[in-house]
């Protein structure tokens, strides 16, 4: 049998061709320039509304019920409450937006030095016949400038008594508040006597009146607190006068604490 030679090496030559072809064609060219701008496409469709957003109102008093929509929000200025979000049951409770109260100052408050009763400053007062004998009673006016018609409309005037006295006599002990009521000593032809005597301060604009009466005897007869002494030492009884102006008090009482808390509460020295 006689093989064809030439179609067999045309067949190989058409394959060795077409894989030439092939590797020539998977080799990958220089990137063209880049094509111009397509024209703008057309407007899209308008979106979905949104939501109502929250409101703020503000009013006297708290909100009323109709008032707003879930979300909102109601600013009391009455008592600086804040309402809100507003709900599907209502405003709820409010929120105060003032913070606690700040501990009182002590920048406007005025005290005064203790200052001892002078003897011979004392004066009779209101000298009368009680069951056939005569009866008074002992003022000590002093100036307080700091008393004003405002202090004593809206401040708070403290006076304090206390005493310094030797061994021997009855001492009280203590700073007290006016009005008191303690045993003071005299003495009276170099006898000491003791005696529950009542010591009061009337207030008015510019000054203080104390008043001293006999908290026992039926007939008055006081015996002035006076001051005196024994070697170098003074002795005597001696008063205190704490002005605290309306606003600066703060929460508690200052008639109602004790004499070391007010002068821890208000920076006074003792």
């Amino acid at each position: 049998m006689k093989t064809s030679f030439f179609n067999l090496r045309g067949y190989c030559c058409l394959v060795v061709y077409l894989l030439l072809l092939f590797e020539a064609c998977s080799k990958a060219g220089p990137a063209g320039a880049t094509g111009a701008t397509g024209a703008t496409g057309a407007t899209g469709a308008a979106g979905a509304a949104g939501a109502a957003g929250s409101q703020i109102y503000n009013g006297y008093g708290a909100p009323a019920a109709t008032l707003g929509n879930i979300g909102d929000y109601y600013v009391d200025e009455t008592s600086d409450m804040v309402y809100g979000p507003k709900t599907a049951s209502g405003w709820g409770t409010g929120v105060s937006l003032r913070g606690a109260p700040g501990p009182a100052g002590s920048a406007n408050v005025i005290y005064y030095n203790w200052t001892i009763f002078i003897g011979d400053s004392w004066v009779k007062d209101s000298v009368r016949l009680v069951n056939g004998d005569t009866s008074w009673s002992l003022t000590y006016p002093i100036n307080v400038g700091a008393i004003s018609d405002s202090i004593l409309k809206r401040g708070v005037v403290l006076v304090y008594v206390r005493d310094s006295l030797p061994a021997g006599y009855q001492p009280f002990n203590g700073s007290w508040q006016l009005p008191a009521t303690f045993i003071q000593t005299h003495v009276a032809s170099g006898v000491a006597y003791n005696e529950d005597v009542n010591l009061t301060s009337i207030l008015q604009p510019g000054g203080i009146v104390f008043q001293l009466t006999d908290a026992q005897a039926v007939t008055n007869k006081p015996v002035p607190l006076a001051n005196f002494t024994v070697g170098p030492v003074v002795y005597g009884y001696y008063y205190r006068v704490i002005v605290i102006p309306g606003g600066v008090q703060g929460t508690e009482d200052p008639r109602k604490m004790t004499y070391a808390a007010v002068c821890n509460k208000y920076g006074i020295q003792p």
